[in-house]
């Protein structure tokens, strides 16, 4: 730890050049980013149900599947079925679908007089009342329409595109969002399908990160400030987090992973732990420049860093031994999150030793605090005080009562539940909800009828 700390306080520019440029790096890396969140990336490749689905699609082709619906009063309105072929007719010459099901494509099947006839479900549009009922009727005897692509209520009428294989999801939405403002028209839309569910979550994912970190990083500097009342004490952690965030979200191209729905927490884990180094430098830097003032800043700088650099590699690696745990994981991103957690980490204890005492050199020495050279507590100190007193003056009782506290929490792991319904990830209105259900009931006549 010595020649560590000699090193940083005889190069500071060295050391300071070398992570500006290691994080720089990164940093261009991370444009780069793309999401995936698919069920199917998030399990191994060898796991028997991903090699029997990719064996299906690689047989019978995609099975995604995009689904446009239309609602209104009546679905067989002529307004309703001339914009329904519309969207049929327009998704059906699209490279990127393989097979249309809408009622313009789908075909009616029945036998008459011993006759066996094969015409489309709706092969005109109707023009009054009547020859609207007459269709009506043909559609209720014809069950690969009838509760599958047209409700039993006659309410909502479901346009659904089989994909290829690798197909952008975001692709598909730009272009489905486009085609309903080419072809307009009083009915209510509802789009769904798990290209459509991807393309969302994607966008909602990434939102949350760009909303999310920013805030729990404004946090962050508001509480080094109020532990520190330093400027060196808030902005020195603080790059720290930031660089090390900046490592792992570039480490992901650079690895050809992926950002999954776990991933997103990345960030925040980093946020949580990766400043503990460098608040320890920072604070056992206060209390030694108040009990040593007149030493240099780097020899105070120095005796910083030899005396807690052991105990900080410590609670690091203790910390990274944890993270790489997740590599036994069976799902993937859980392992690439253990990996990408451990390496933030390590940046952040190696920053937090060199990087940190390189720049704390560079700067004029600090004053020390006012409240600590007159003897005043803040509420915090004073709130820690009276916690250690009442700890140790009750030893006993403390440890009974929370062994029963611990024992009385740890009684819900027997309730836990498992689940992995993606609809269930988040939260939804009941007119979302209705709309979902409407869609996985269409979705399940698709699959019936295929």
């Amino acid at each position: 730890m010595n020649k560590i700390a000699n090193f940083s306080i005889r190069h500071p520019w060295i050391v300071i050049s070398v992570f500006l440029i290691i994080t720089v790096f990164f940093a261009l890396q991370i444009p780069k980013v793309q999401m995936d969140p698919s069920l199917e990336g998030m399990v191994p490749e060898d796991m028997p149900s991903r090699i029997n689905l990719d064996k299906i699609e690689k047989v019978f082709g995609g099975t995604d599947a995009i689904m446009i619906i239309l609602e209104t009063d009546d679905i067989l309105k002529a307004e309703t079925l001339i914009r329904a072929q519309q969207l049929s007719d327009e998704l059906e010459s699209w490279e990127v679908v393989d097979k249309v099901n809408s009622p313009f494509t789908v075909q009616d099947v029945r036998g008459e007089e011993d006759i066996l006839i094969v015409e489309d479900a709706i092969e005109d549009i109707p023009q009054s009342s009547a020859q609207r009922e007459v269709i009506r009727e043909r559609i209720k005897n014809n069950e690969l329409i009838y509760g599958s692509i047209i409700s039993k209520d006659f309410k909502a009428m479901a346009i659904i595109g089989m994909l290829k294989d690798d197909v952008s999801d975001n692709l598909i939405l730009d272009k489905v969002n486009k085609l309903l403002t080419e072809f307009p028209g009083e009915e209510e839309i509802q789009l769904a399908g798990m290209p459509i569910i991807r393309a969302e979550v994607s966008k909602n994912t990434q939102n949350d990160m760009r909303r999310l970190m920013p805030l729990a990083l404004l946090i962050m500097l508001i509480f080094l400030y109020l532990c520190f009342r330093q400027l060196r004490g808030v902005l020195l952690p603080f790059a720290v987090v930031v660089m090390s965030i900046i490592i792992s979200l570039g480490l992901i191209p650079v690895l050809n992973w992926k950002i999954y729905l776990i991933t997103v927490i990345l960030p925040m884990s980093l946020i949580a732990i990766a400043n503990d180094y460098g608040i320890h430098i920072i604070a056992h830097y206060q209390e030694e420049n108040t009990l040593k003032s007149n030493l240099s800043e780097k020899k105070l700088v120095g005796k910083v860093v030899s005396s807690l650099g052991a105990p900080i590699i410590a609670a690091g690696l203790t910390t990274i031994a944890g993270m790489l745990c997740l590599i036994s994981h069976i799902m993937v991103p859980a392992q690439e999150l253990g990996i990408l957690a451990a390496v933030g980490i390590g940046f952040a204890l190696i920053a937090s030793i060199t990087f940190m005492p390189a720049v704390m050199v560079l700067l004029p020495k600090a004053k020390p605090l006012k409240t600590t050279v007159e003897g005043k507590k803040g509420l915090l100190e004073r709130l820690l005080d009276f916690t250690a007193n009442f700890v140790t003056a009750n030893p006993g009782k403390i440890a009974i009562l929370s062994i029963v506290f611990i024992a009385l929490i740890s009684s819900g792991i027997f309730y836990l539940r498992v689940d992995t319904n993606p609809v269930n990830y988040f939260k939804m209105t009941q007119g979302l909800l209705r709309q979902l259900m409407r869609a996985i009931d269409i979705l399940e006549g698709l699959i019936l009828f295929l």
